[in-house]
């Protein structure tokens, strides 16, 4: 076979390959997708979307049905360079996740809550949900409910010398405001600051409850 030949069947062969299997992230039974956000759009209300991979995530996705995220050992990052809501939970849904995989935020200068849960129901059971600069938490509950049996949510924003418990939004791990609900009877929620920011003002009906299983490493301000 000539050299031009061979180099031309090699470069078909390299791309396939990549197209078949090195650019799937996700799937759901047997069907899988190349983006977290592709799988979100296609799944039914019910379905468990599979990790295959690591996946980026360059734009907010909106959870608008019954599903479960398994994160199997892989990892989620955040690649949005605007401040703002990443994995966002809508009204009257519930979003499930589980796995020992992780859903971070690495970027230290752009402000993010990586799950936002308005109205709806956050089901975590396992997995590690981990930012390192917070908009008002690495997730935050604003008027839905989070059912915590398992995985870590922290924050690992540096400590310095300006802190104030009530003020310092980018350290929380976890933000309720202002009329979410916490039922925490497992897992580990840490900060070198607030864990738990519970906003429960005269203005605001915001609820947590702590299992004596559940792990608490930093403040709680409520």
């Amino acid at each position: 076979m000539k050299p031009l030949q061979t180099t031309f069947l090699t470069t078909i062969l390299a791309f396939c390959t990549s197209t078949l299997f090195s650019q799937n992230v996700a799937r759901i039974r047997d069907t899988y997708y190349t983006s977290l956000k592709t799988a979100v759009t296609a799944a039914n209300n019910g379905d468990e979307i599979v990790l295959t991979d690591n996946a980026d995530i360059t734009e907010a996705i909106t959870f608008s049905k019954n599903l479960t995220l398994n994160l199997s050992t892989y990892t989620i990052t955040n690649r949005c360079t605007t401040k703002g809501n990443i994995l966002i939970v809508s009204s009257d849904i519930s979003l499930t996740i589980k796995g020992e995989g992780a859903i971070v935020c690495n970027n230290n200068e752009v402000q993010c809550n990586l799950i936002y849960c308005d109205k709806g129901t956050l089901n975590l059971k396992g997995g590690k949900i981990s930012s390192c600069l917070s908009l008002s938490g690495t997730i935050k509950i604003e008027s839905g409910t989070l059912n915590m049996t398992g995985g870590t949510i922290e924050n690992t924003h540096p400590k310095n010398g300006n802190f104030a418990i009530n003020a310092t939004l980018e350290s929380n791990a976890l933000h309720i405001y202002p009329n979410g609900n916490a039922n925490i009877t497992g897992g580990t929620i840490k900060s070198n600051y607030t864990a738990i920011f519970n906003a429960n003002s005269r203005t605001s009906n915001a609820k947590v409850k702590i299992d004596d299983n559940a792990r608490i490493e930093g403040y709680l301000y409520a």
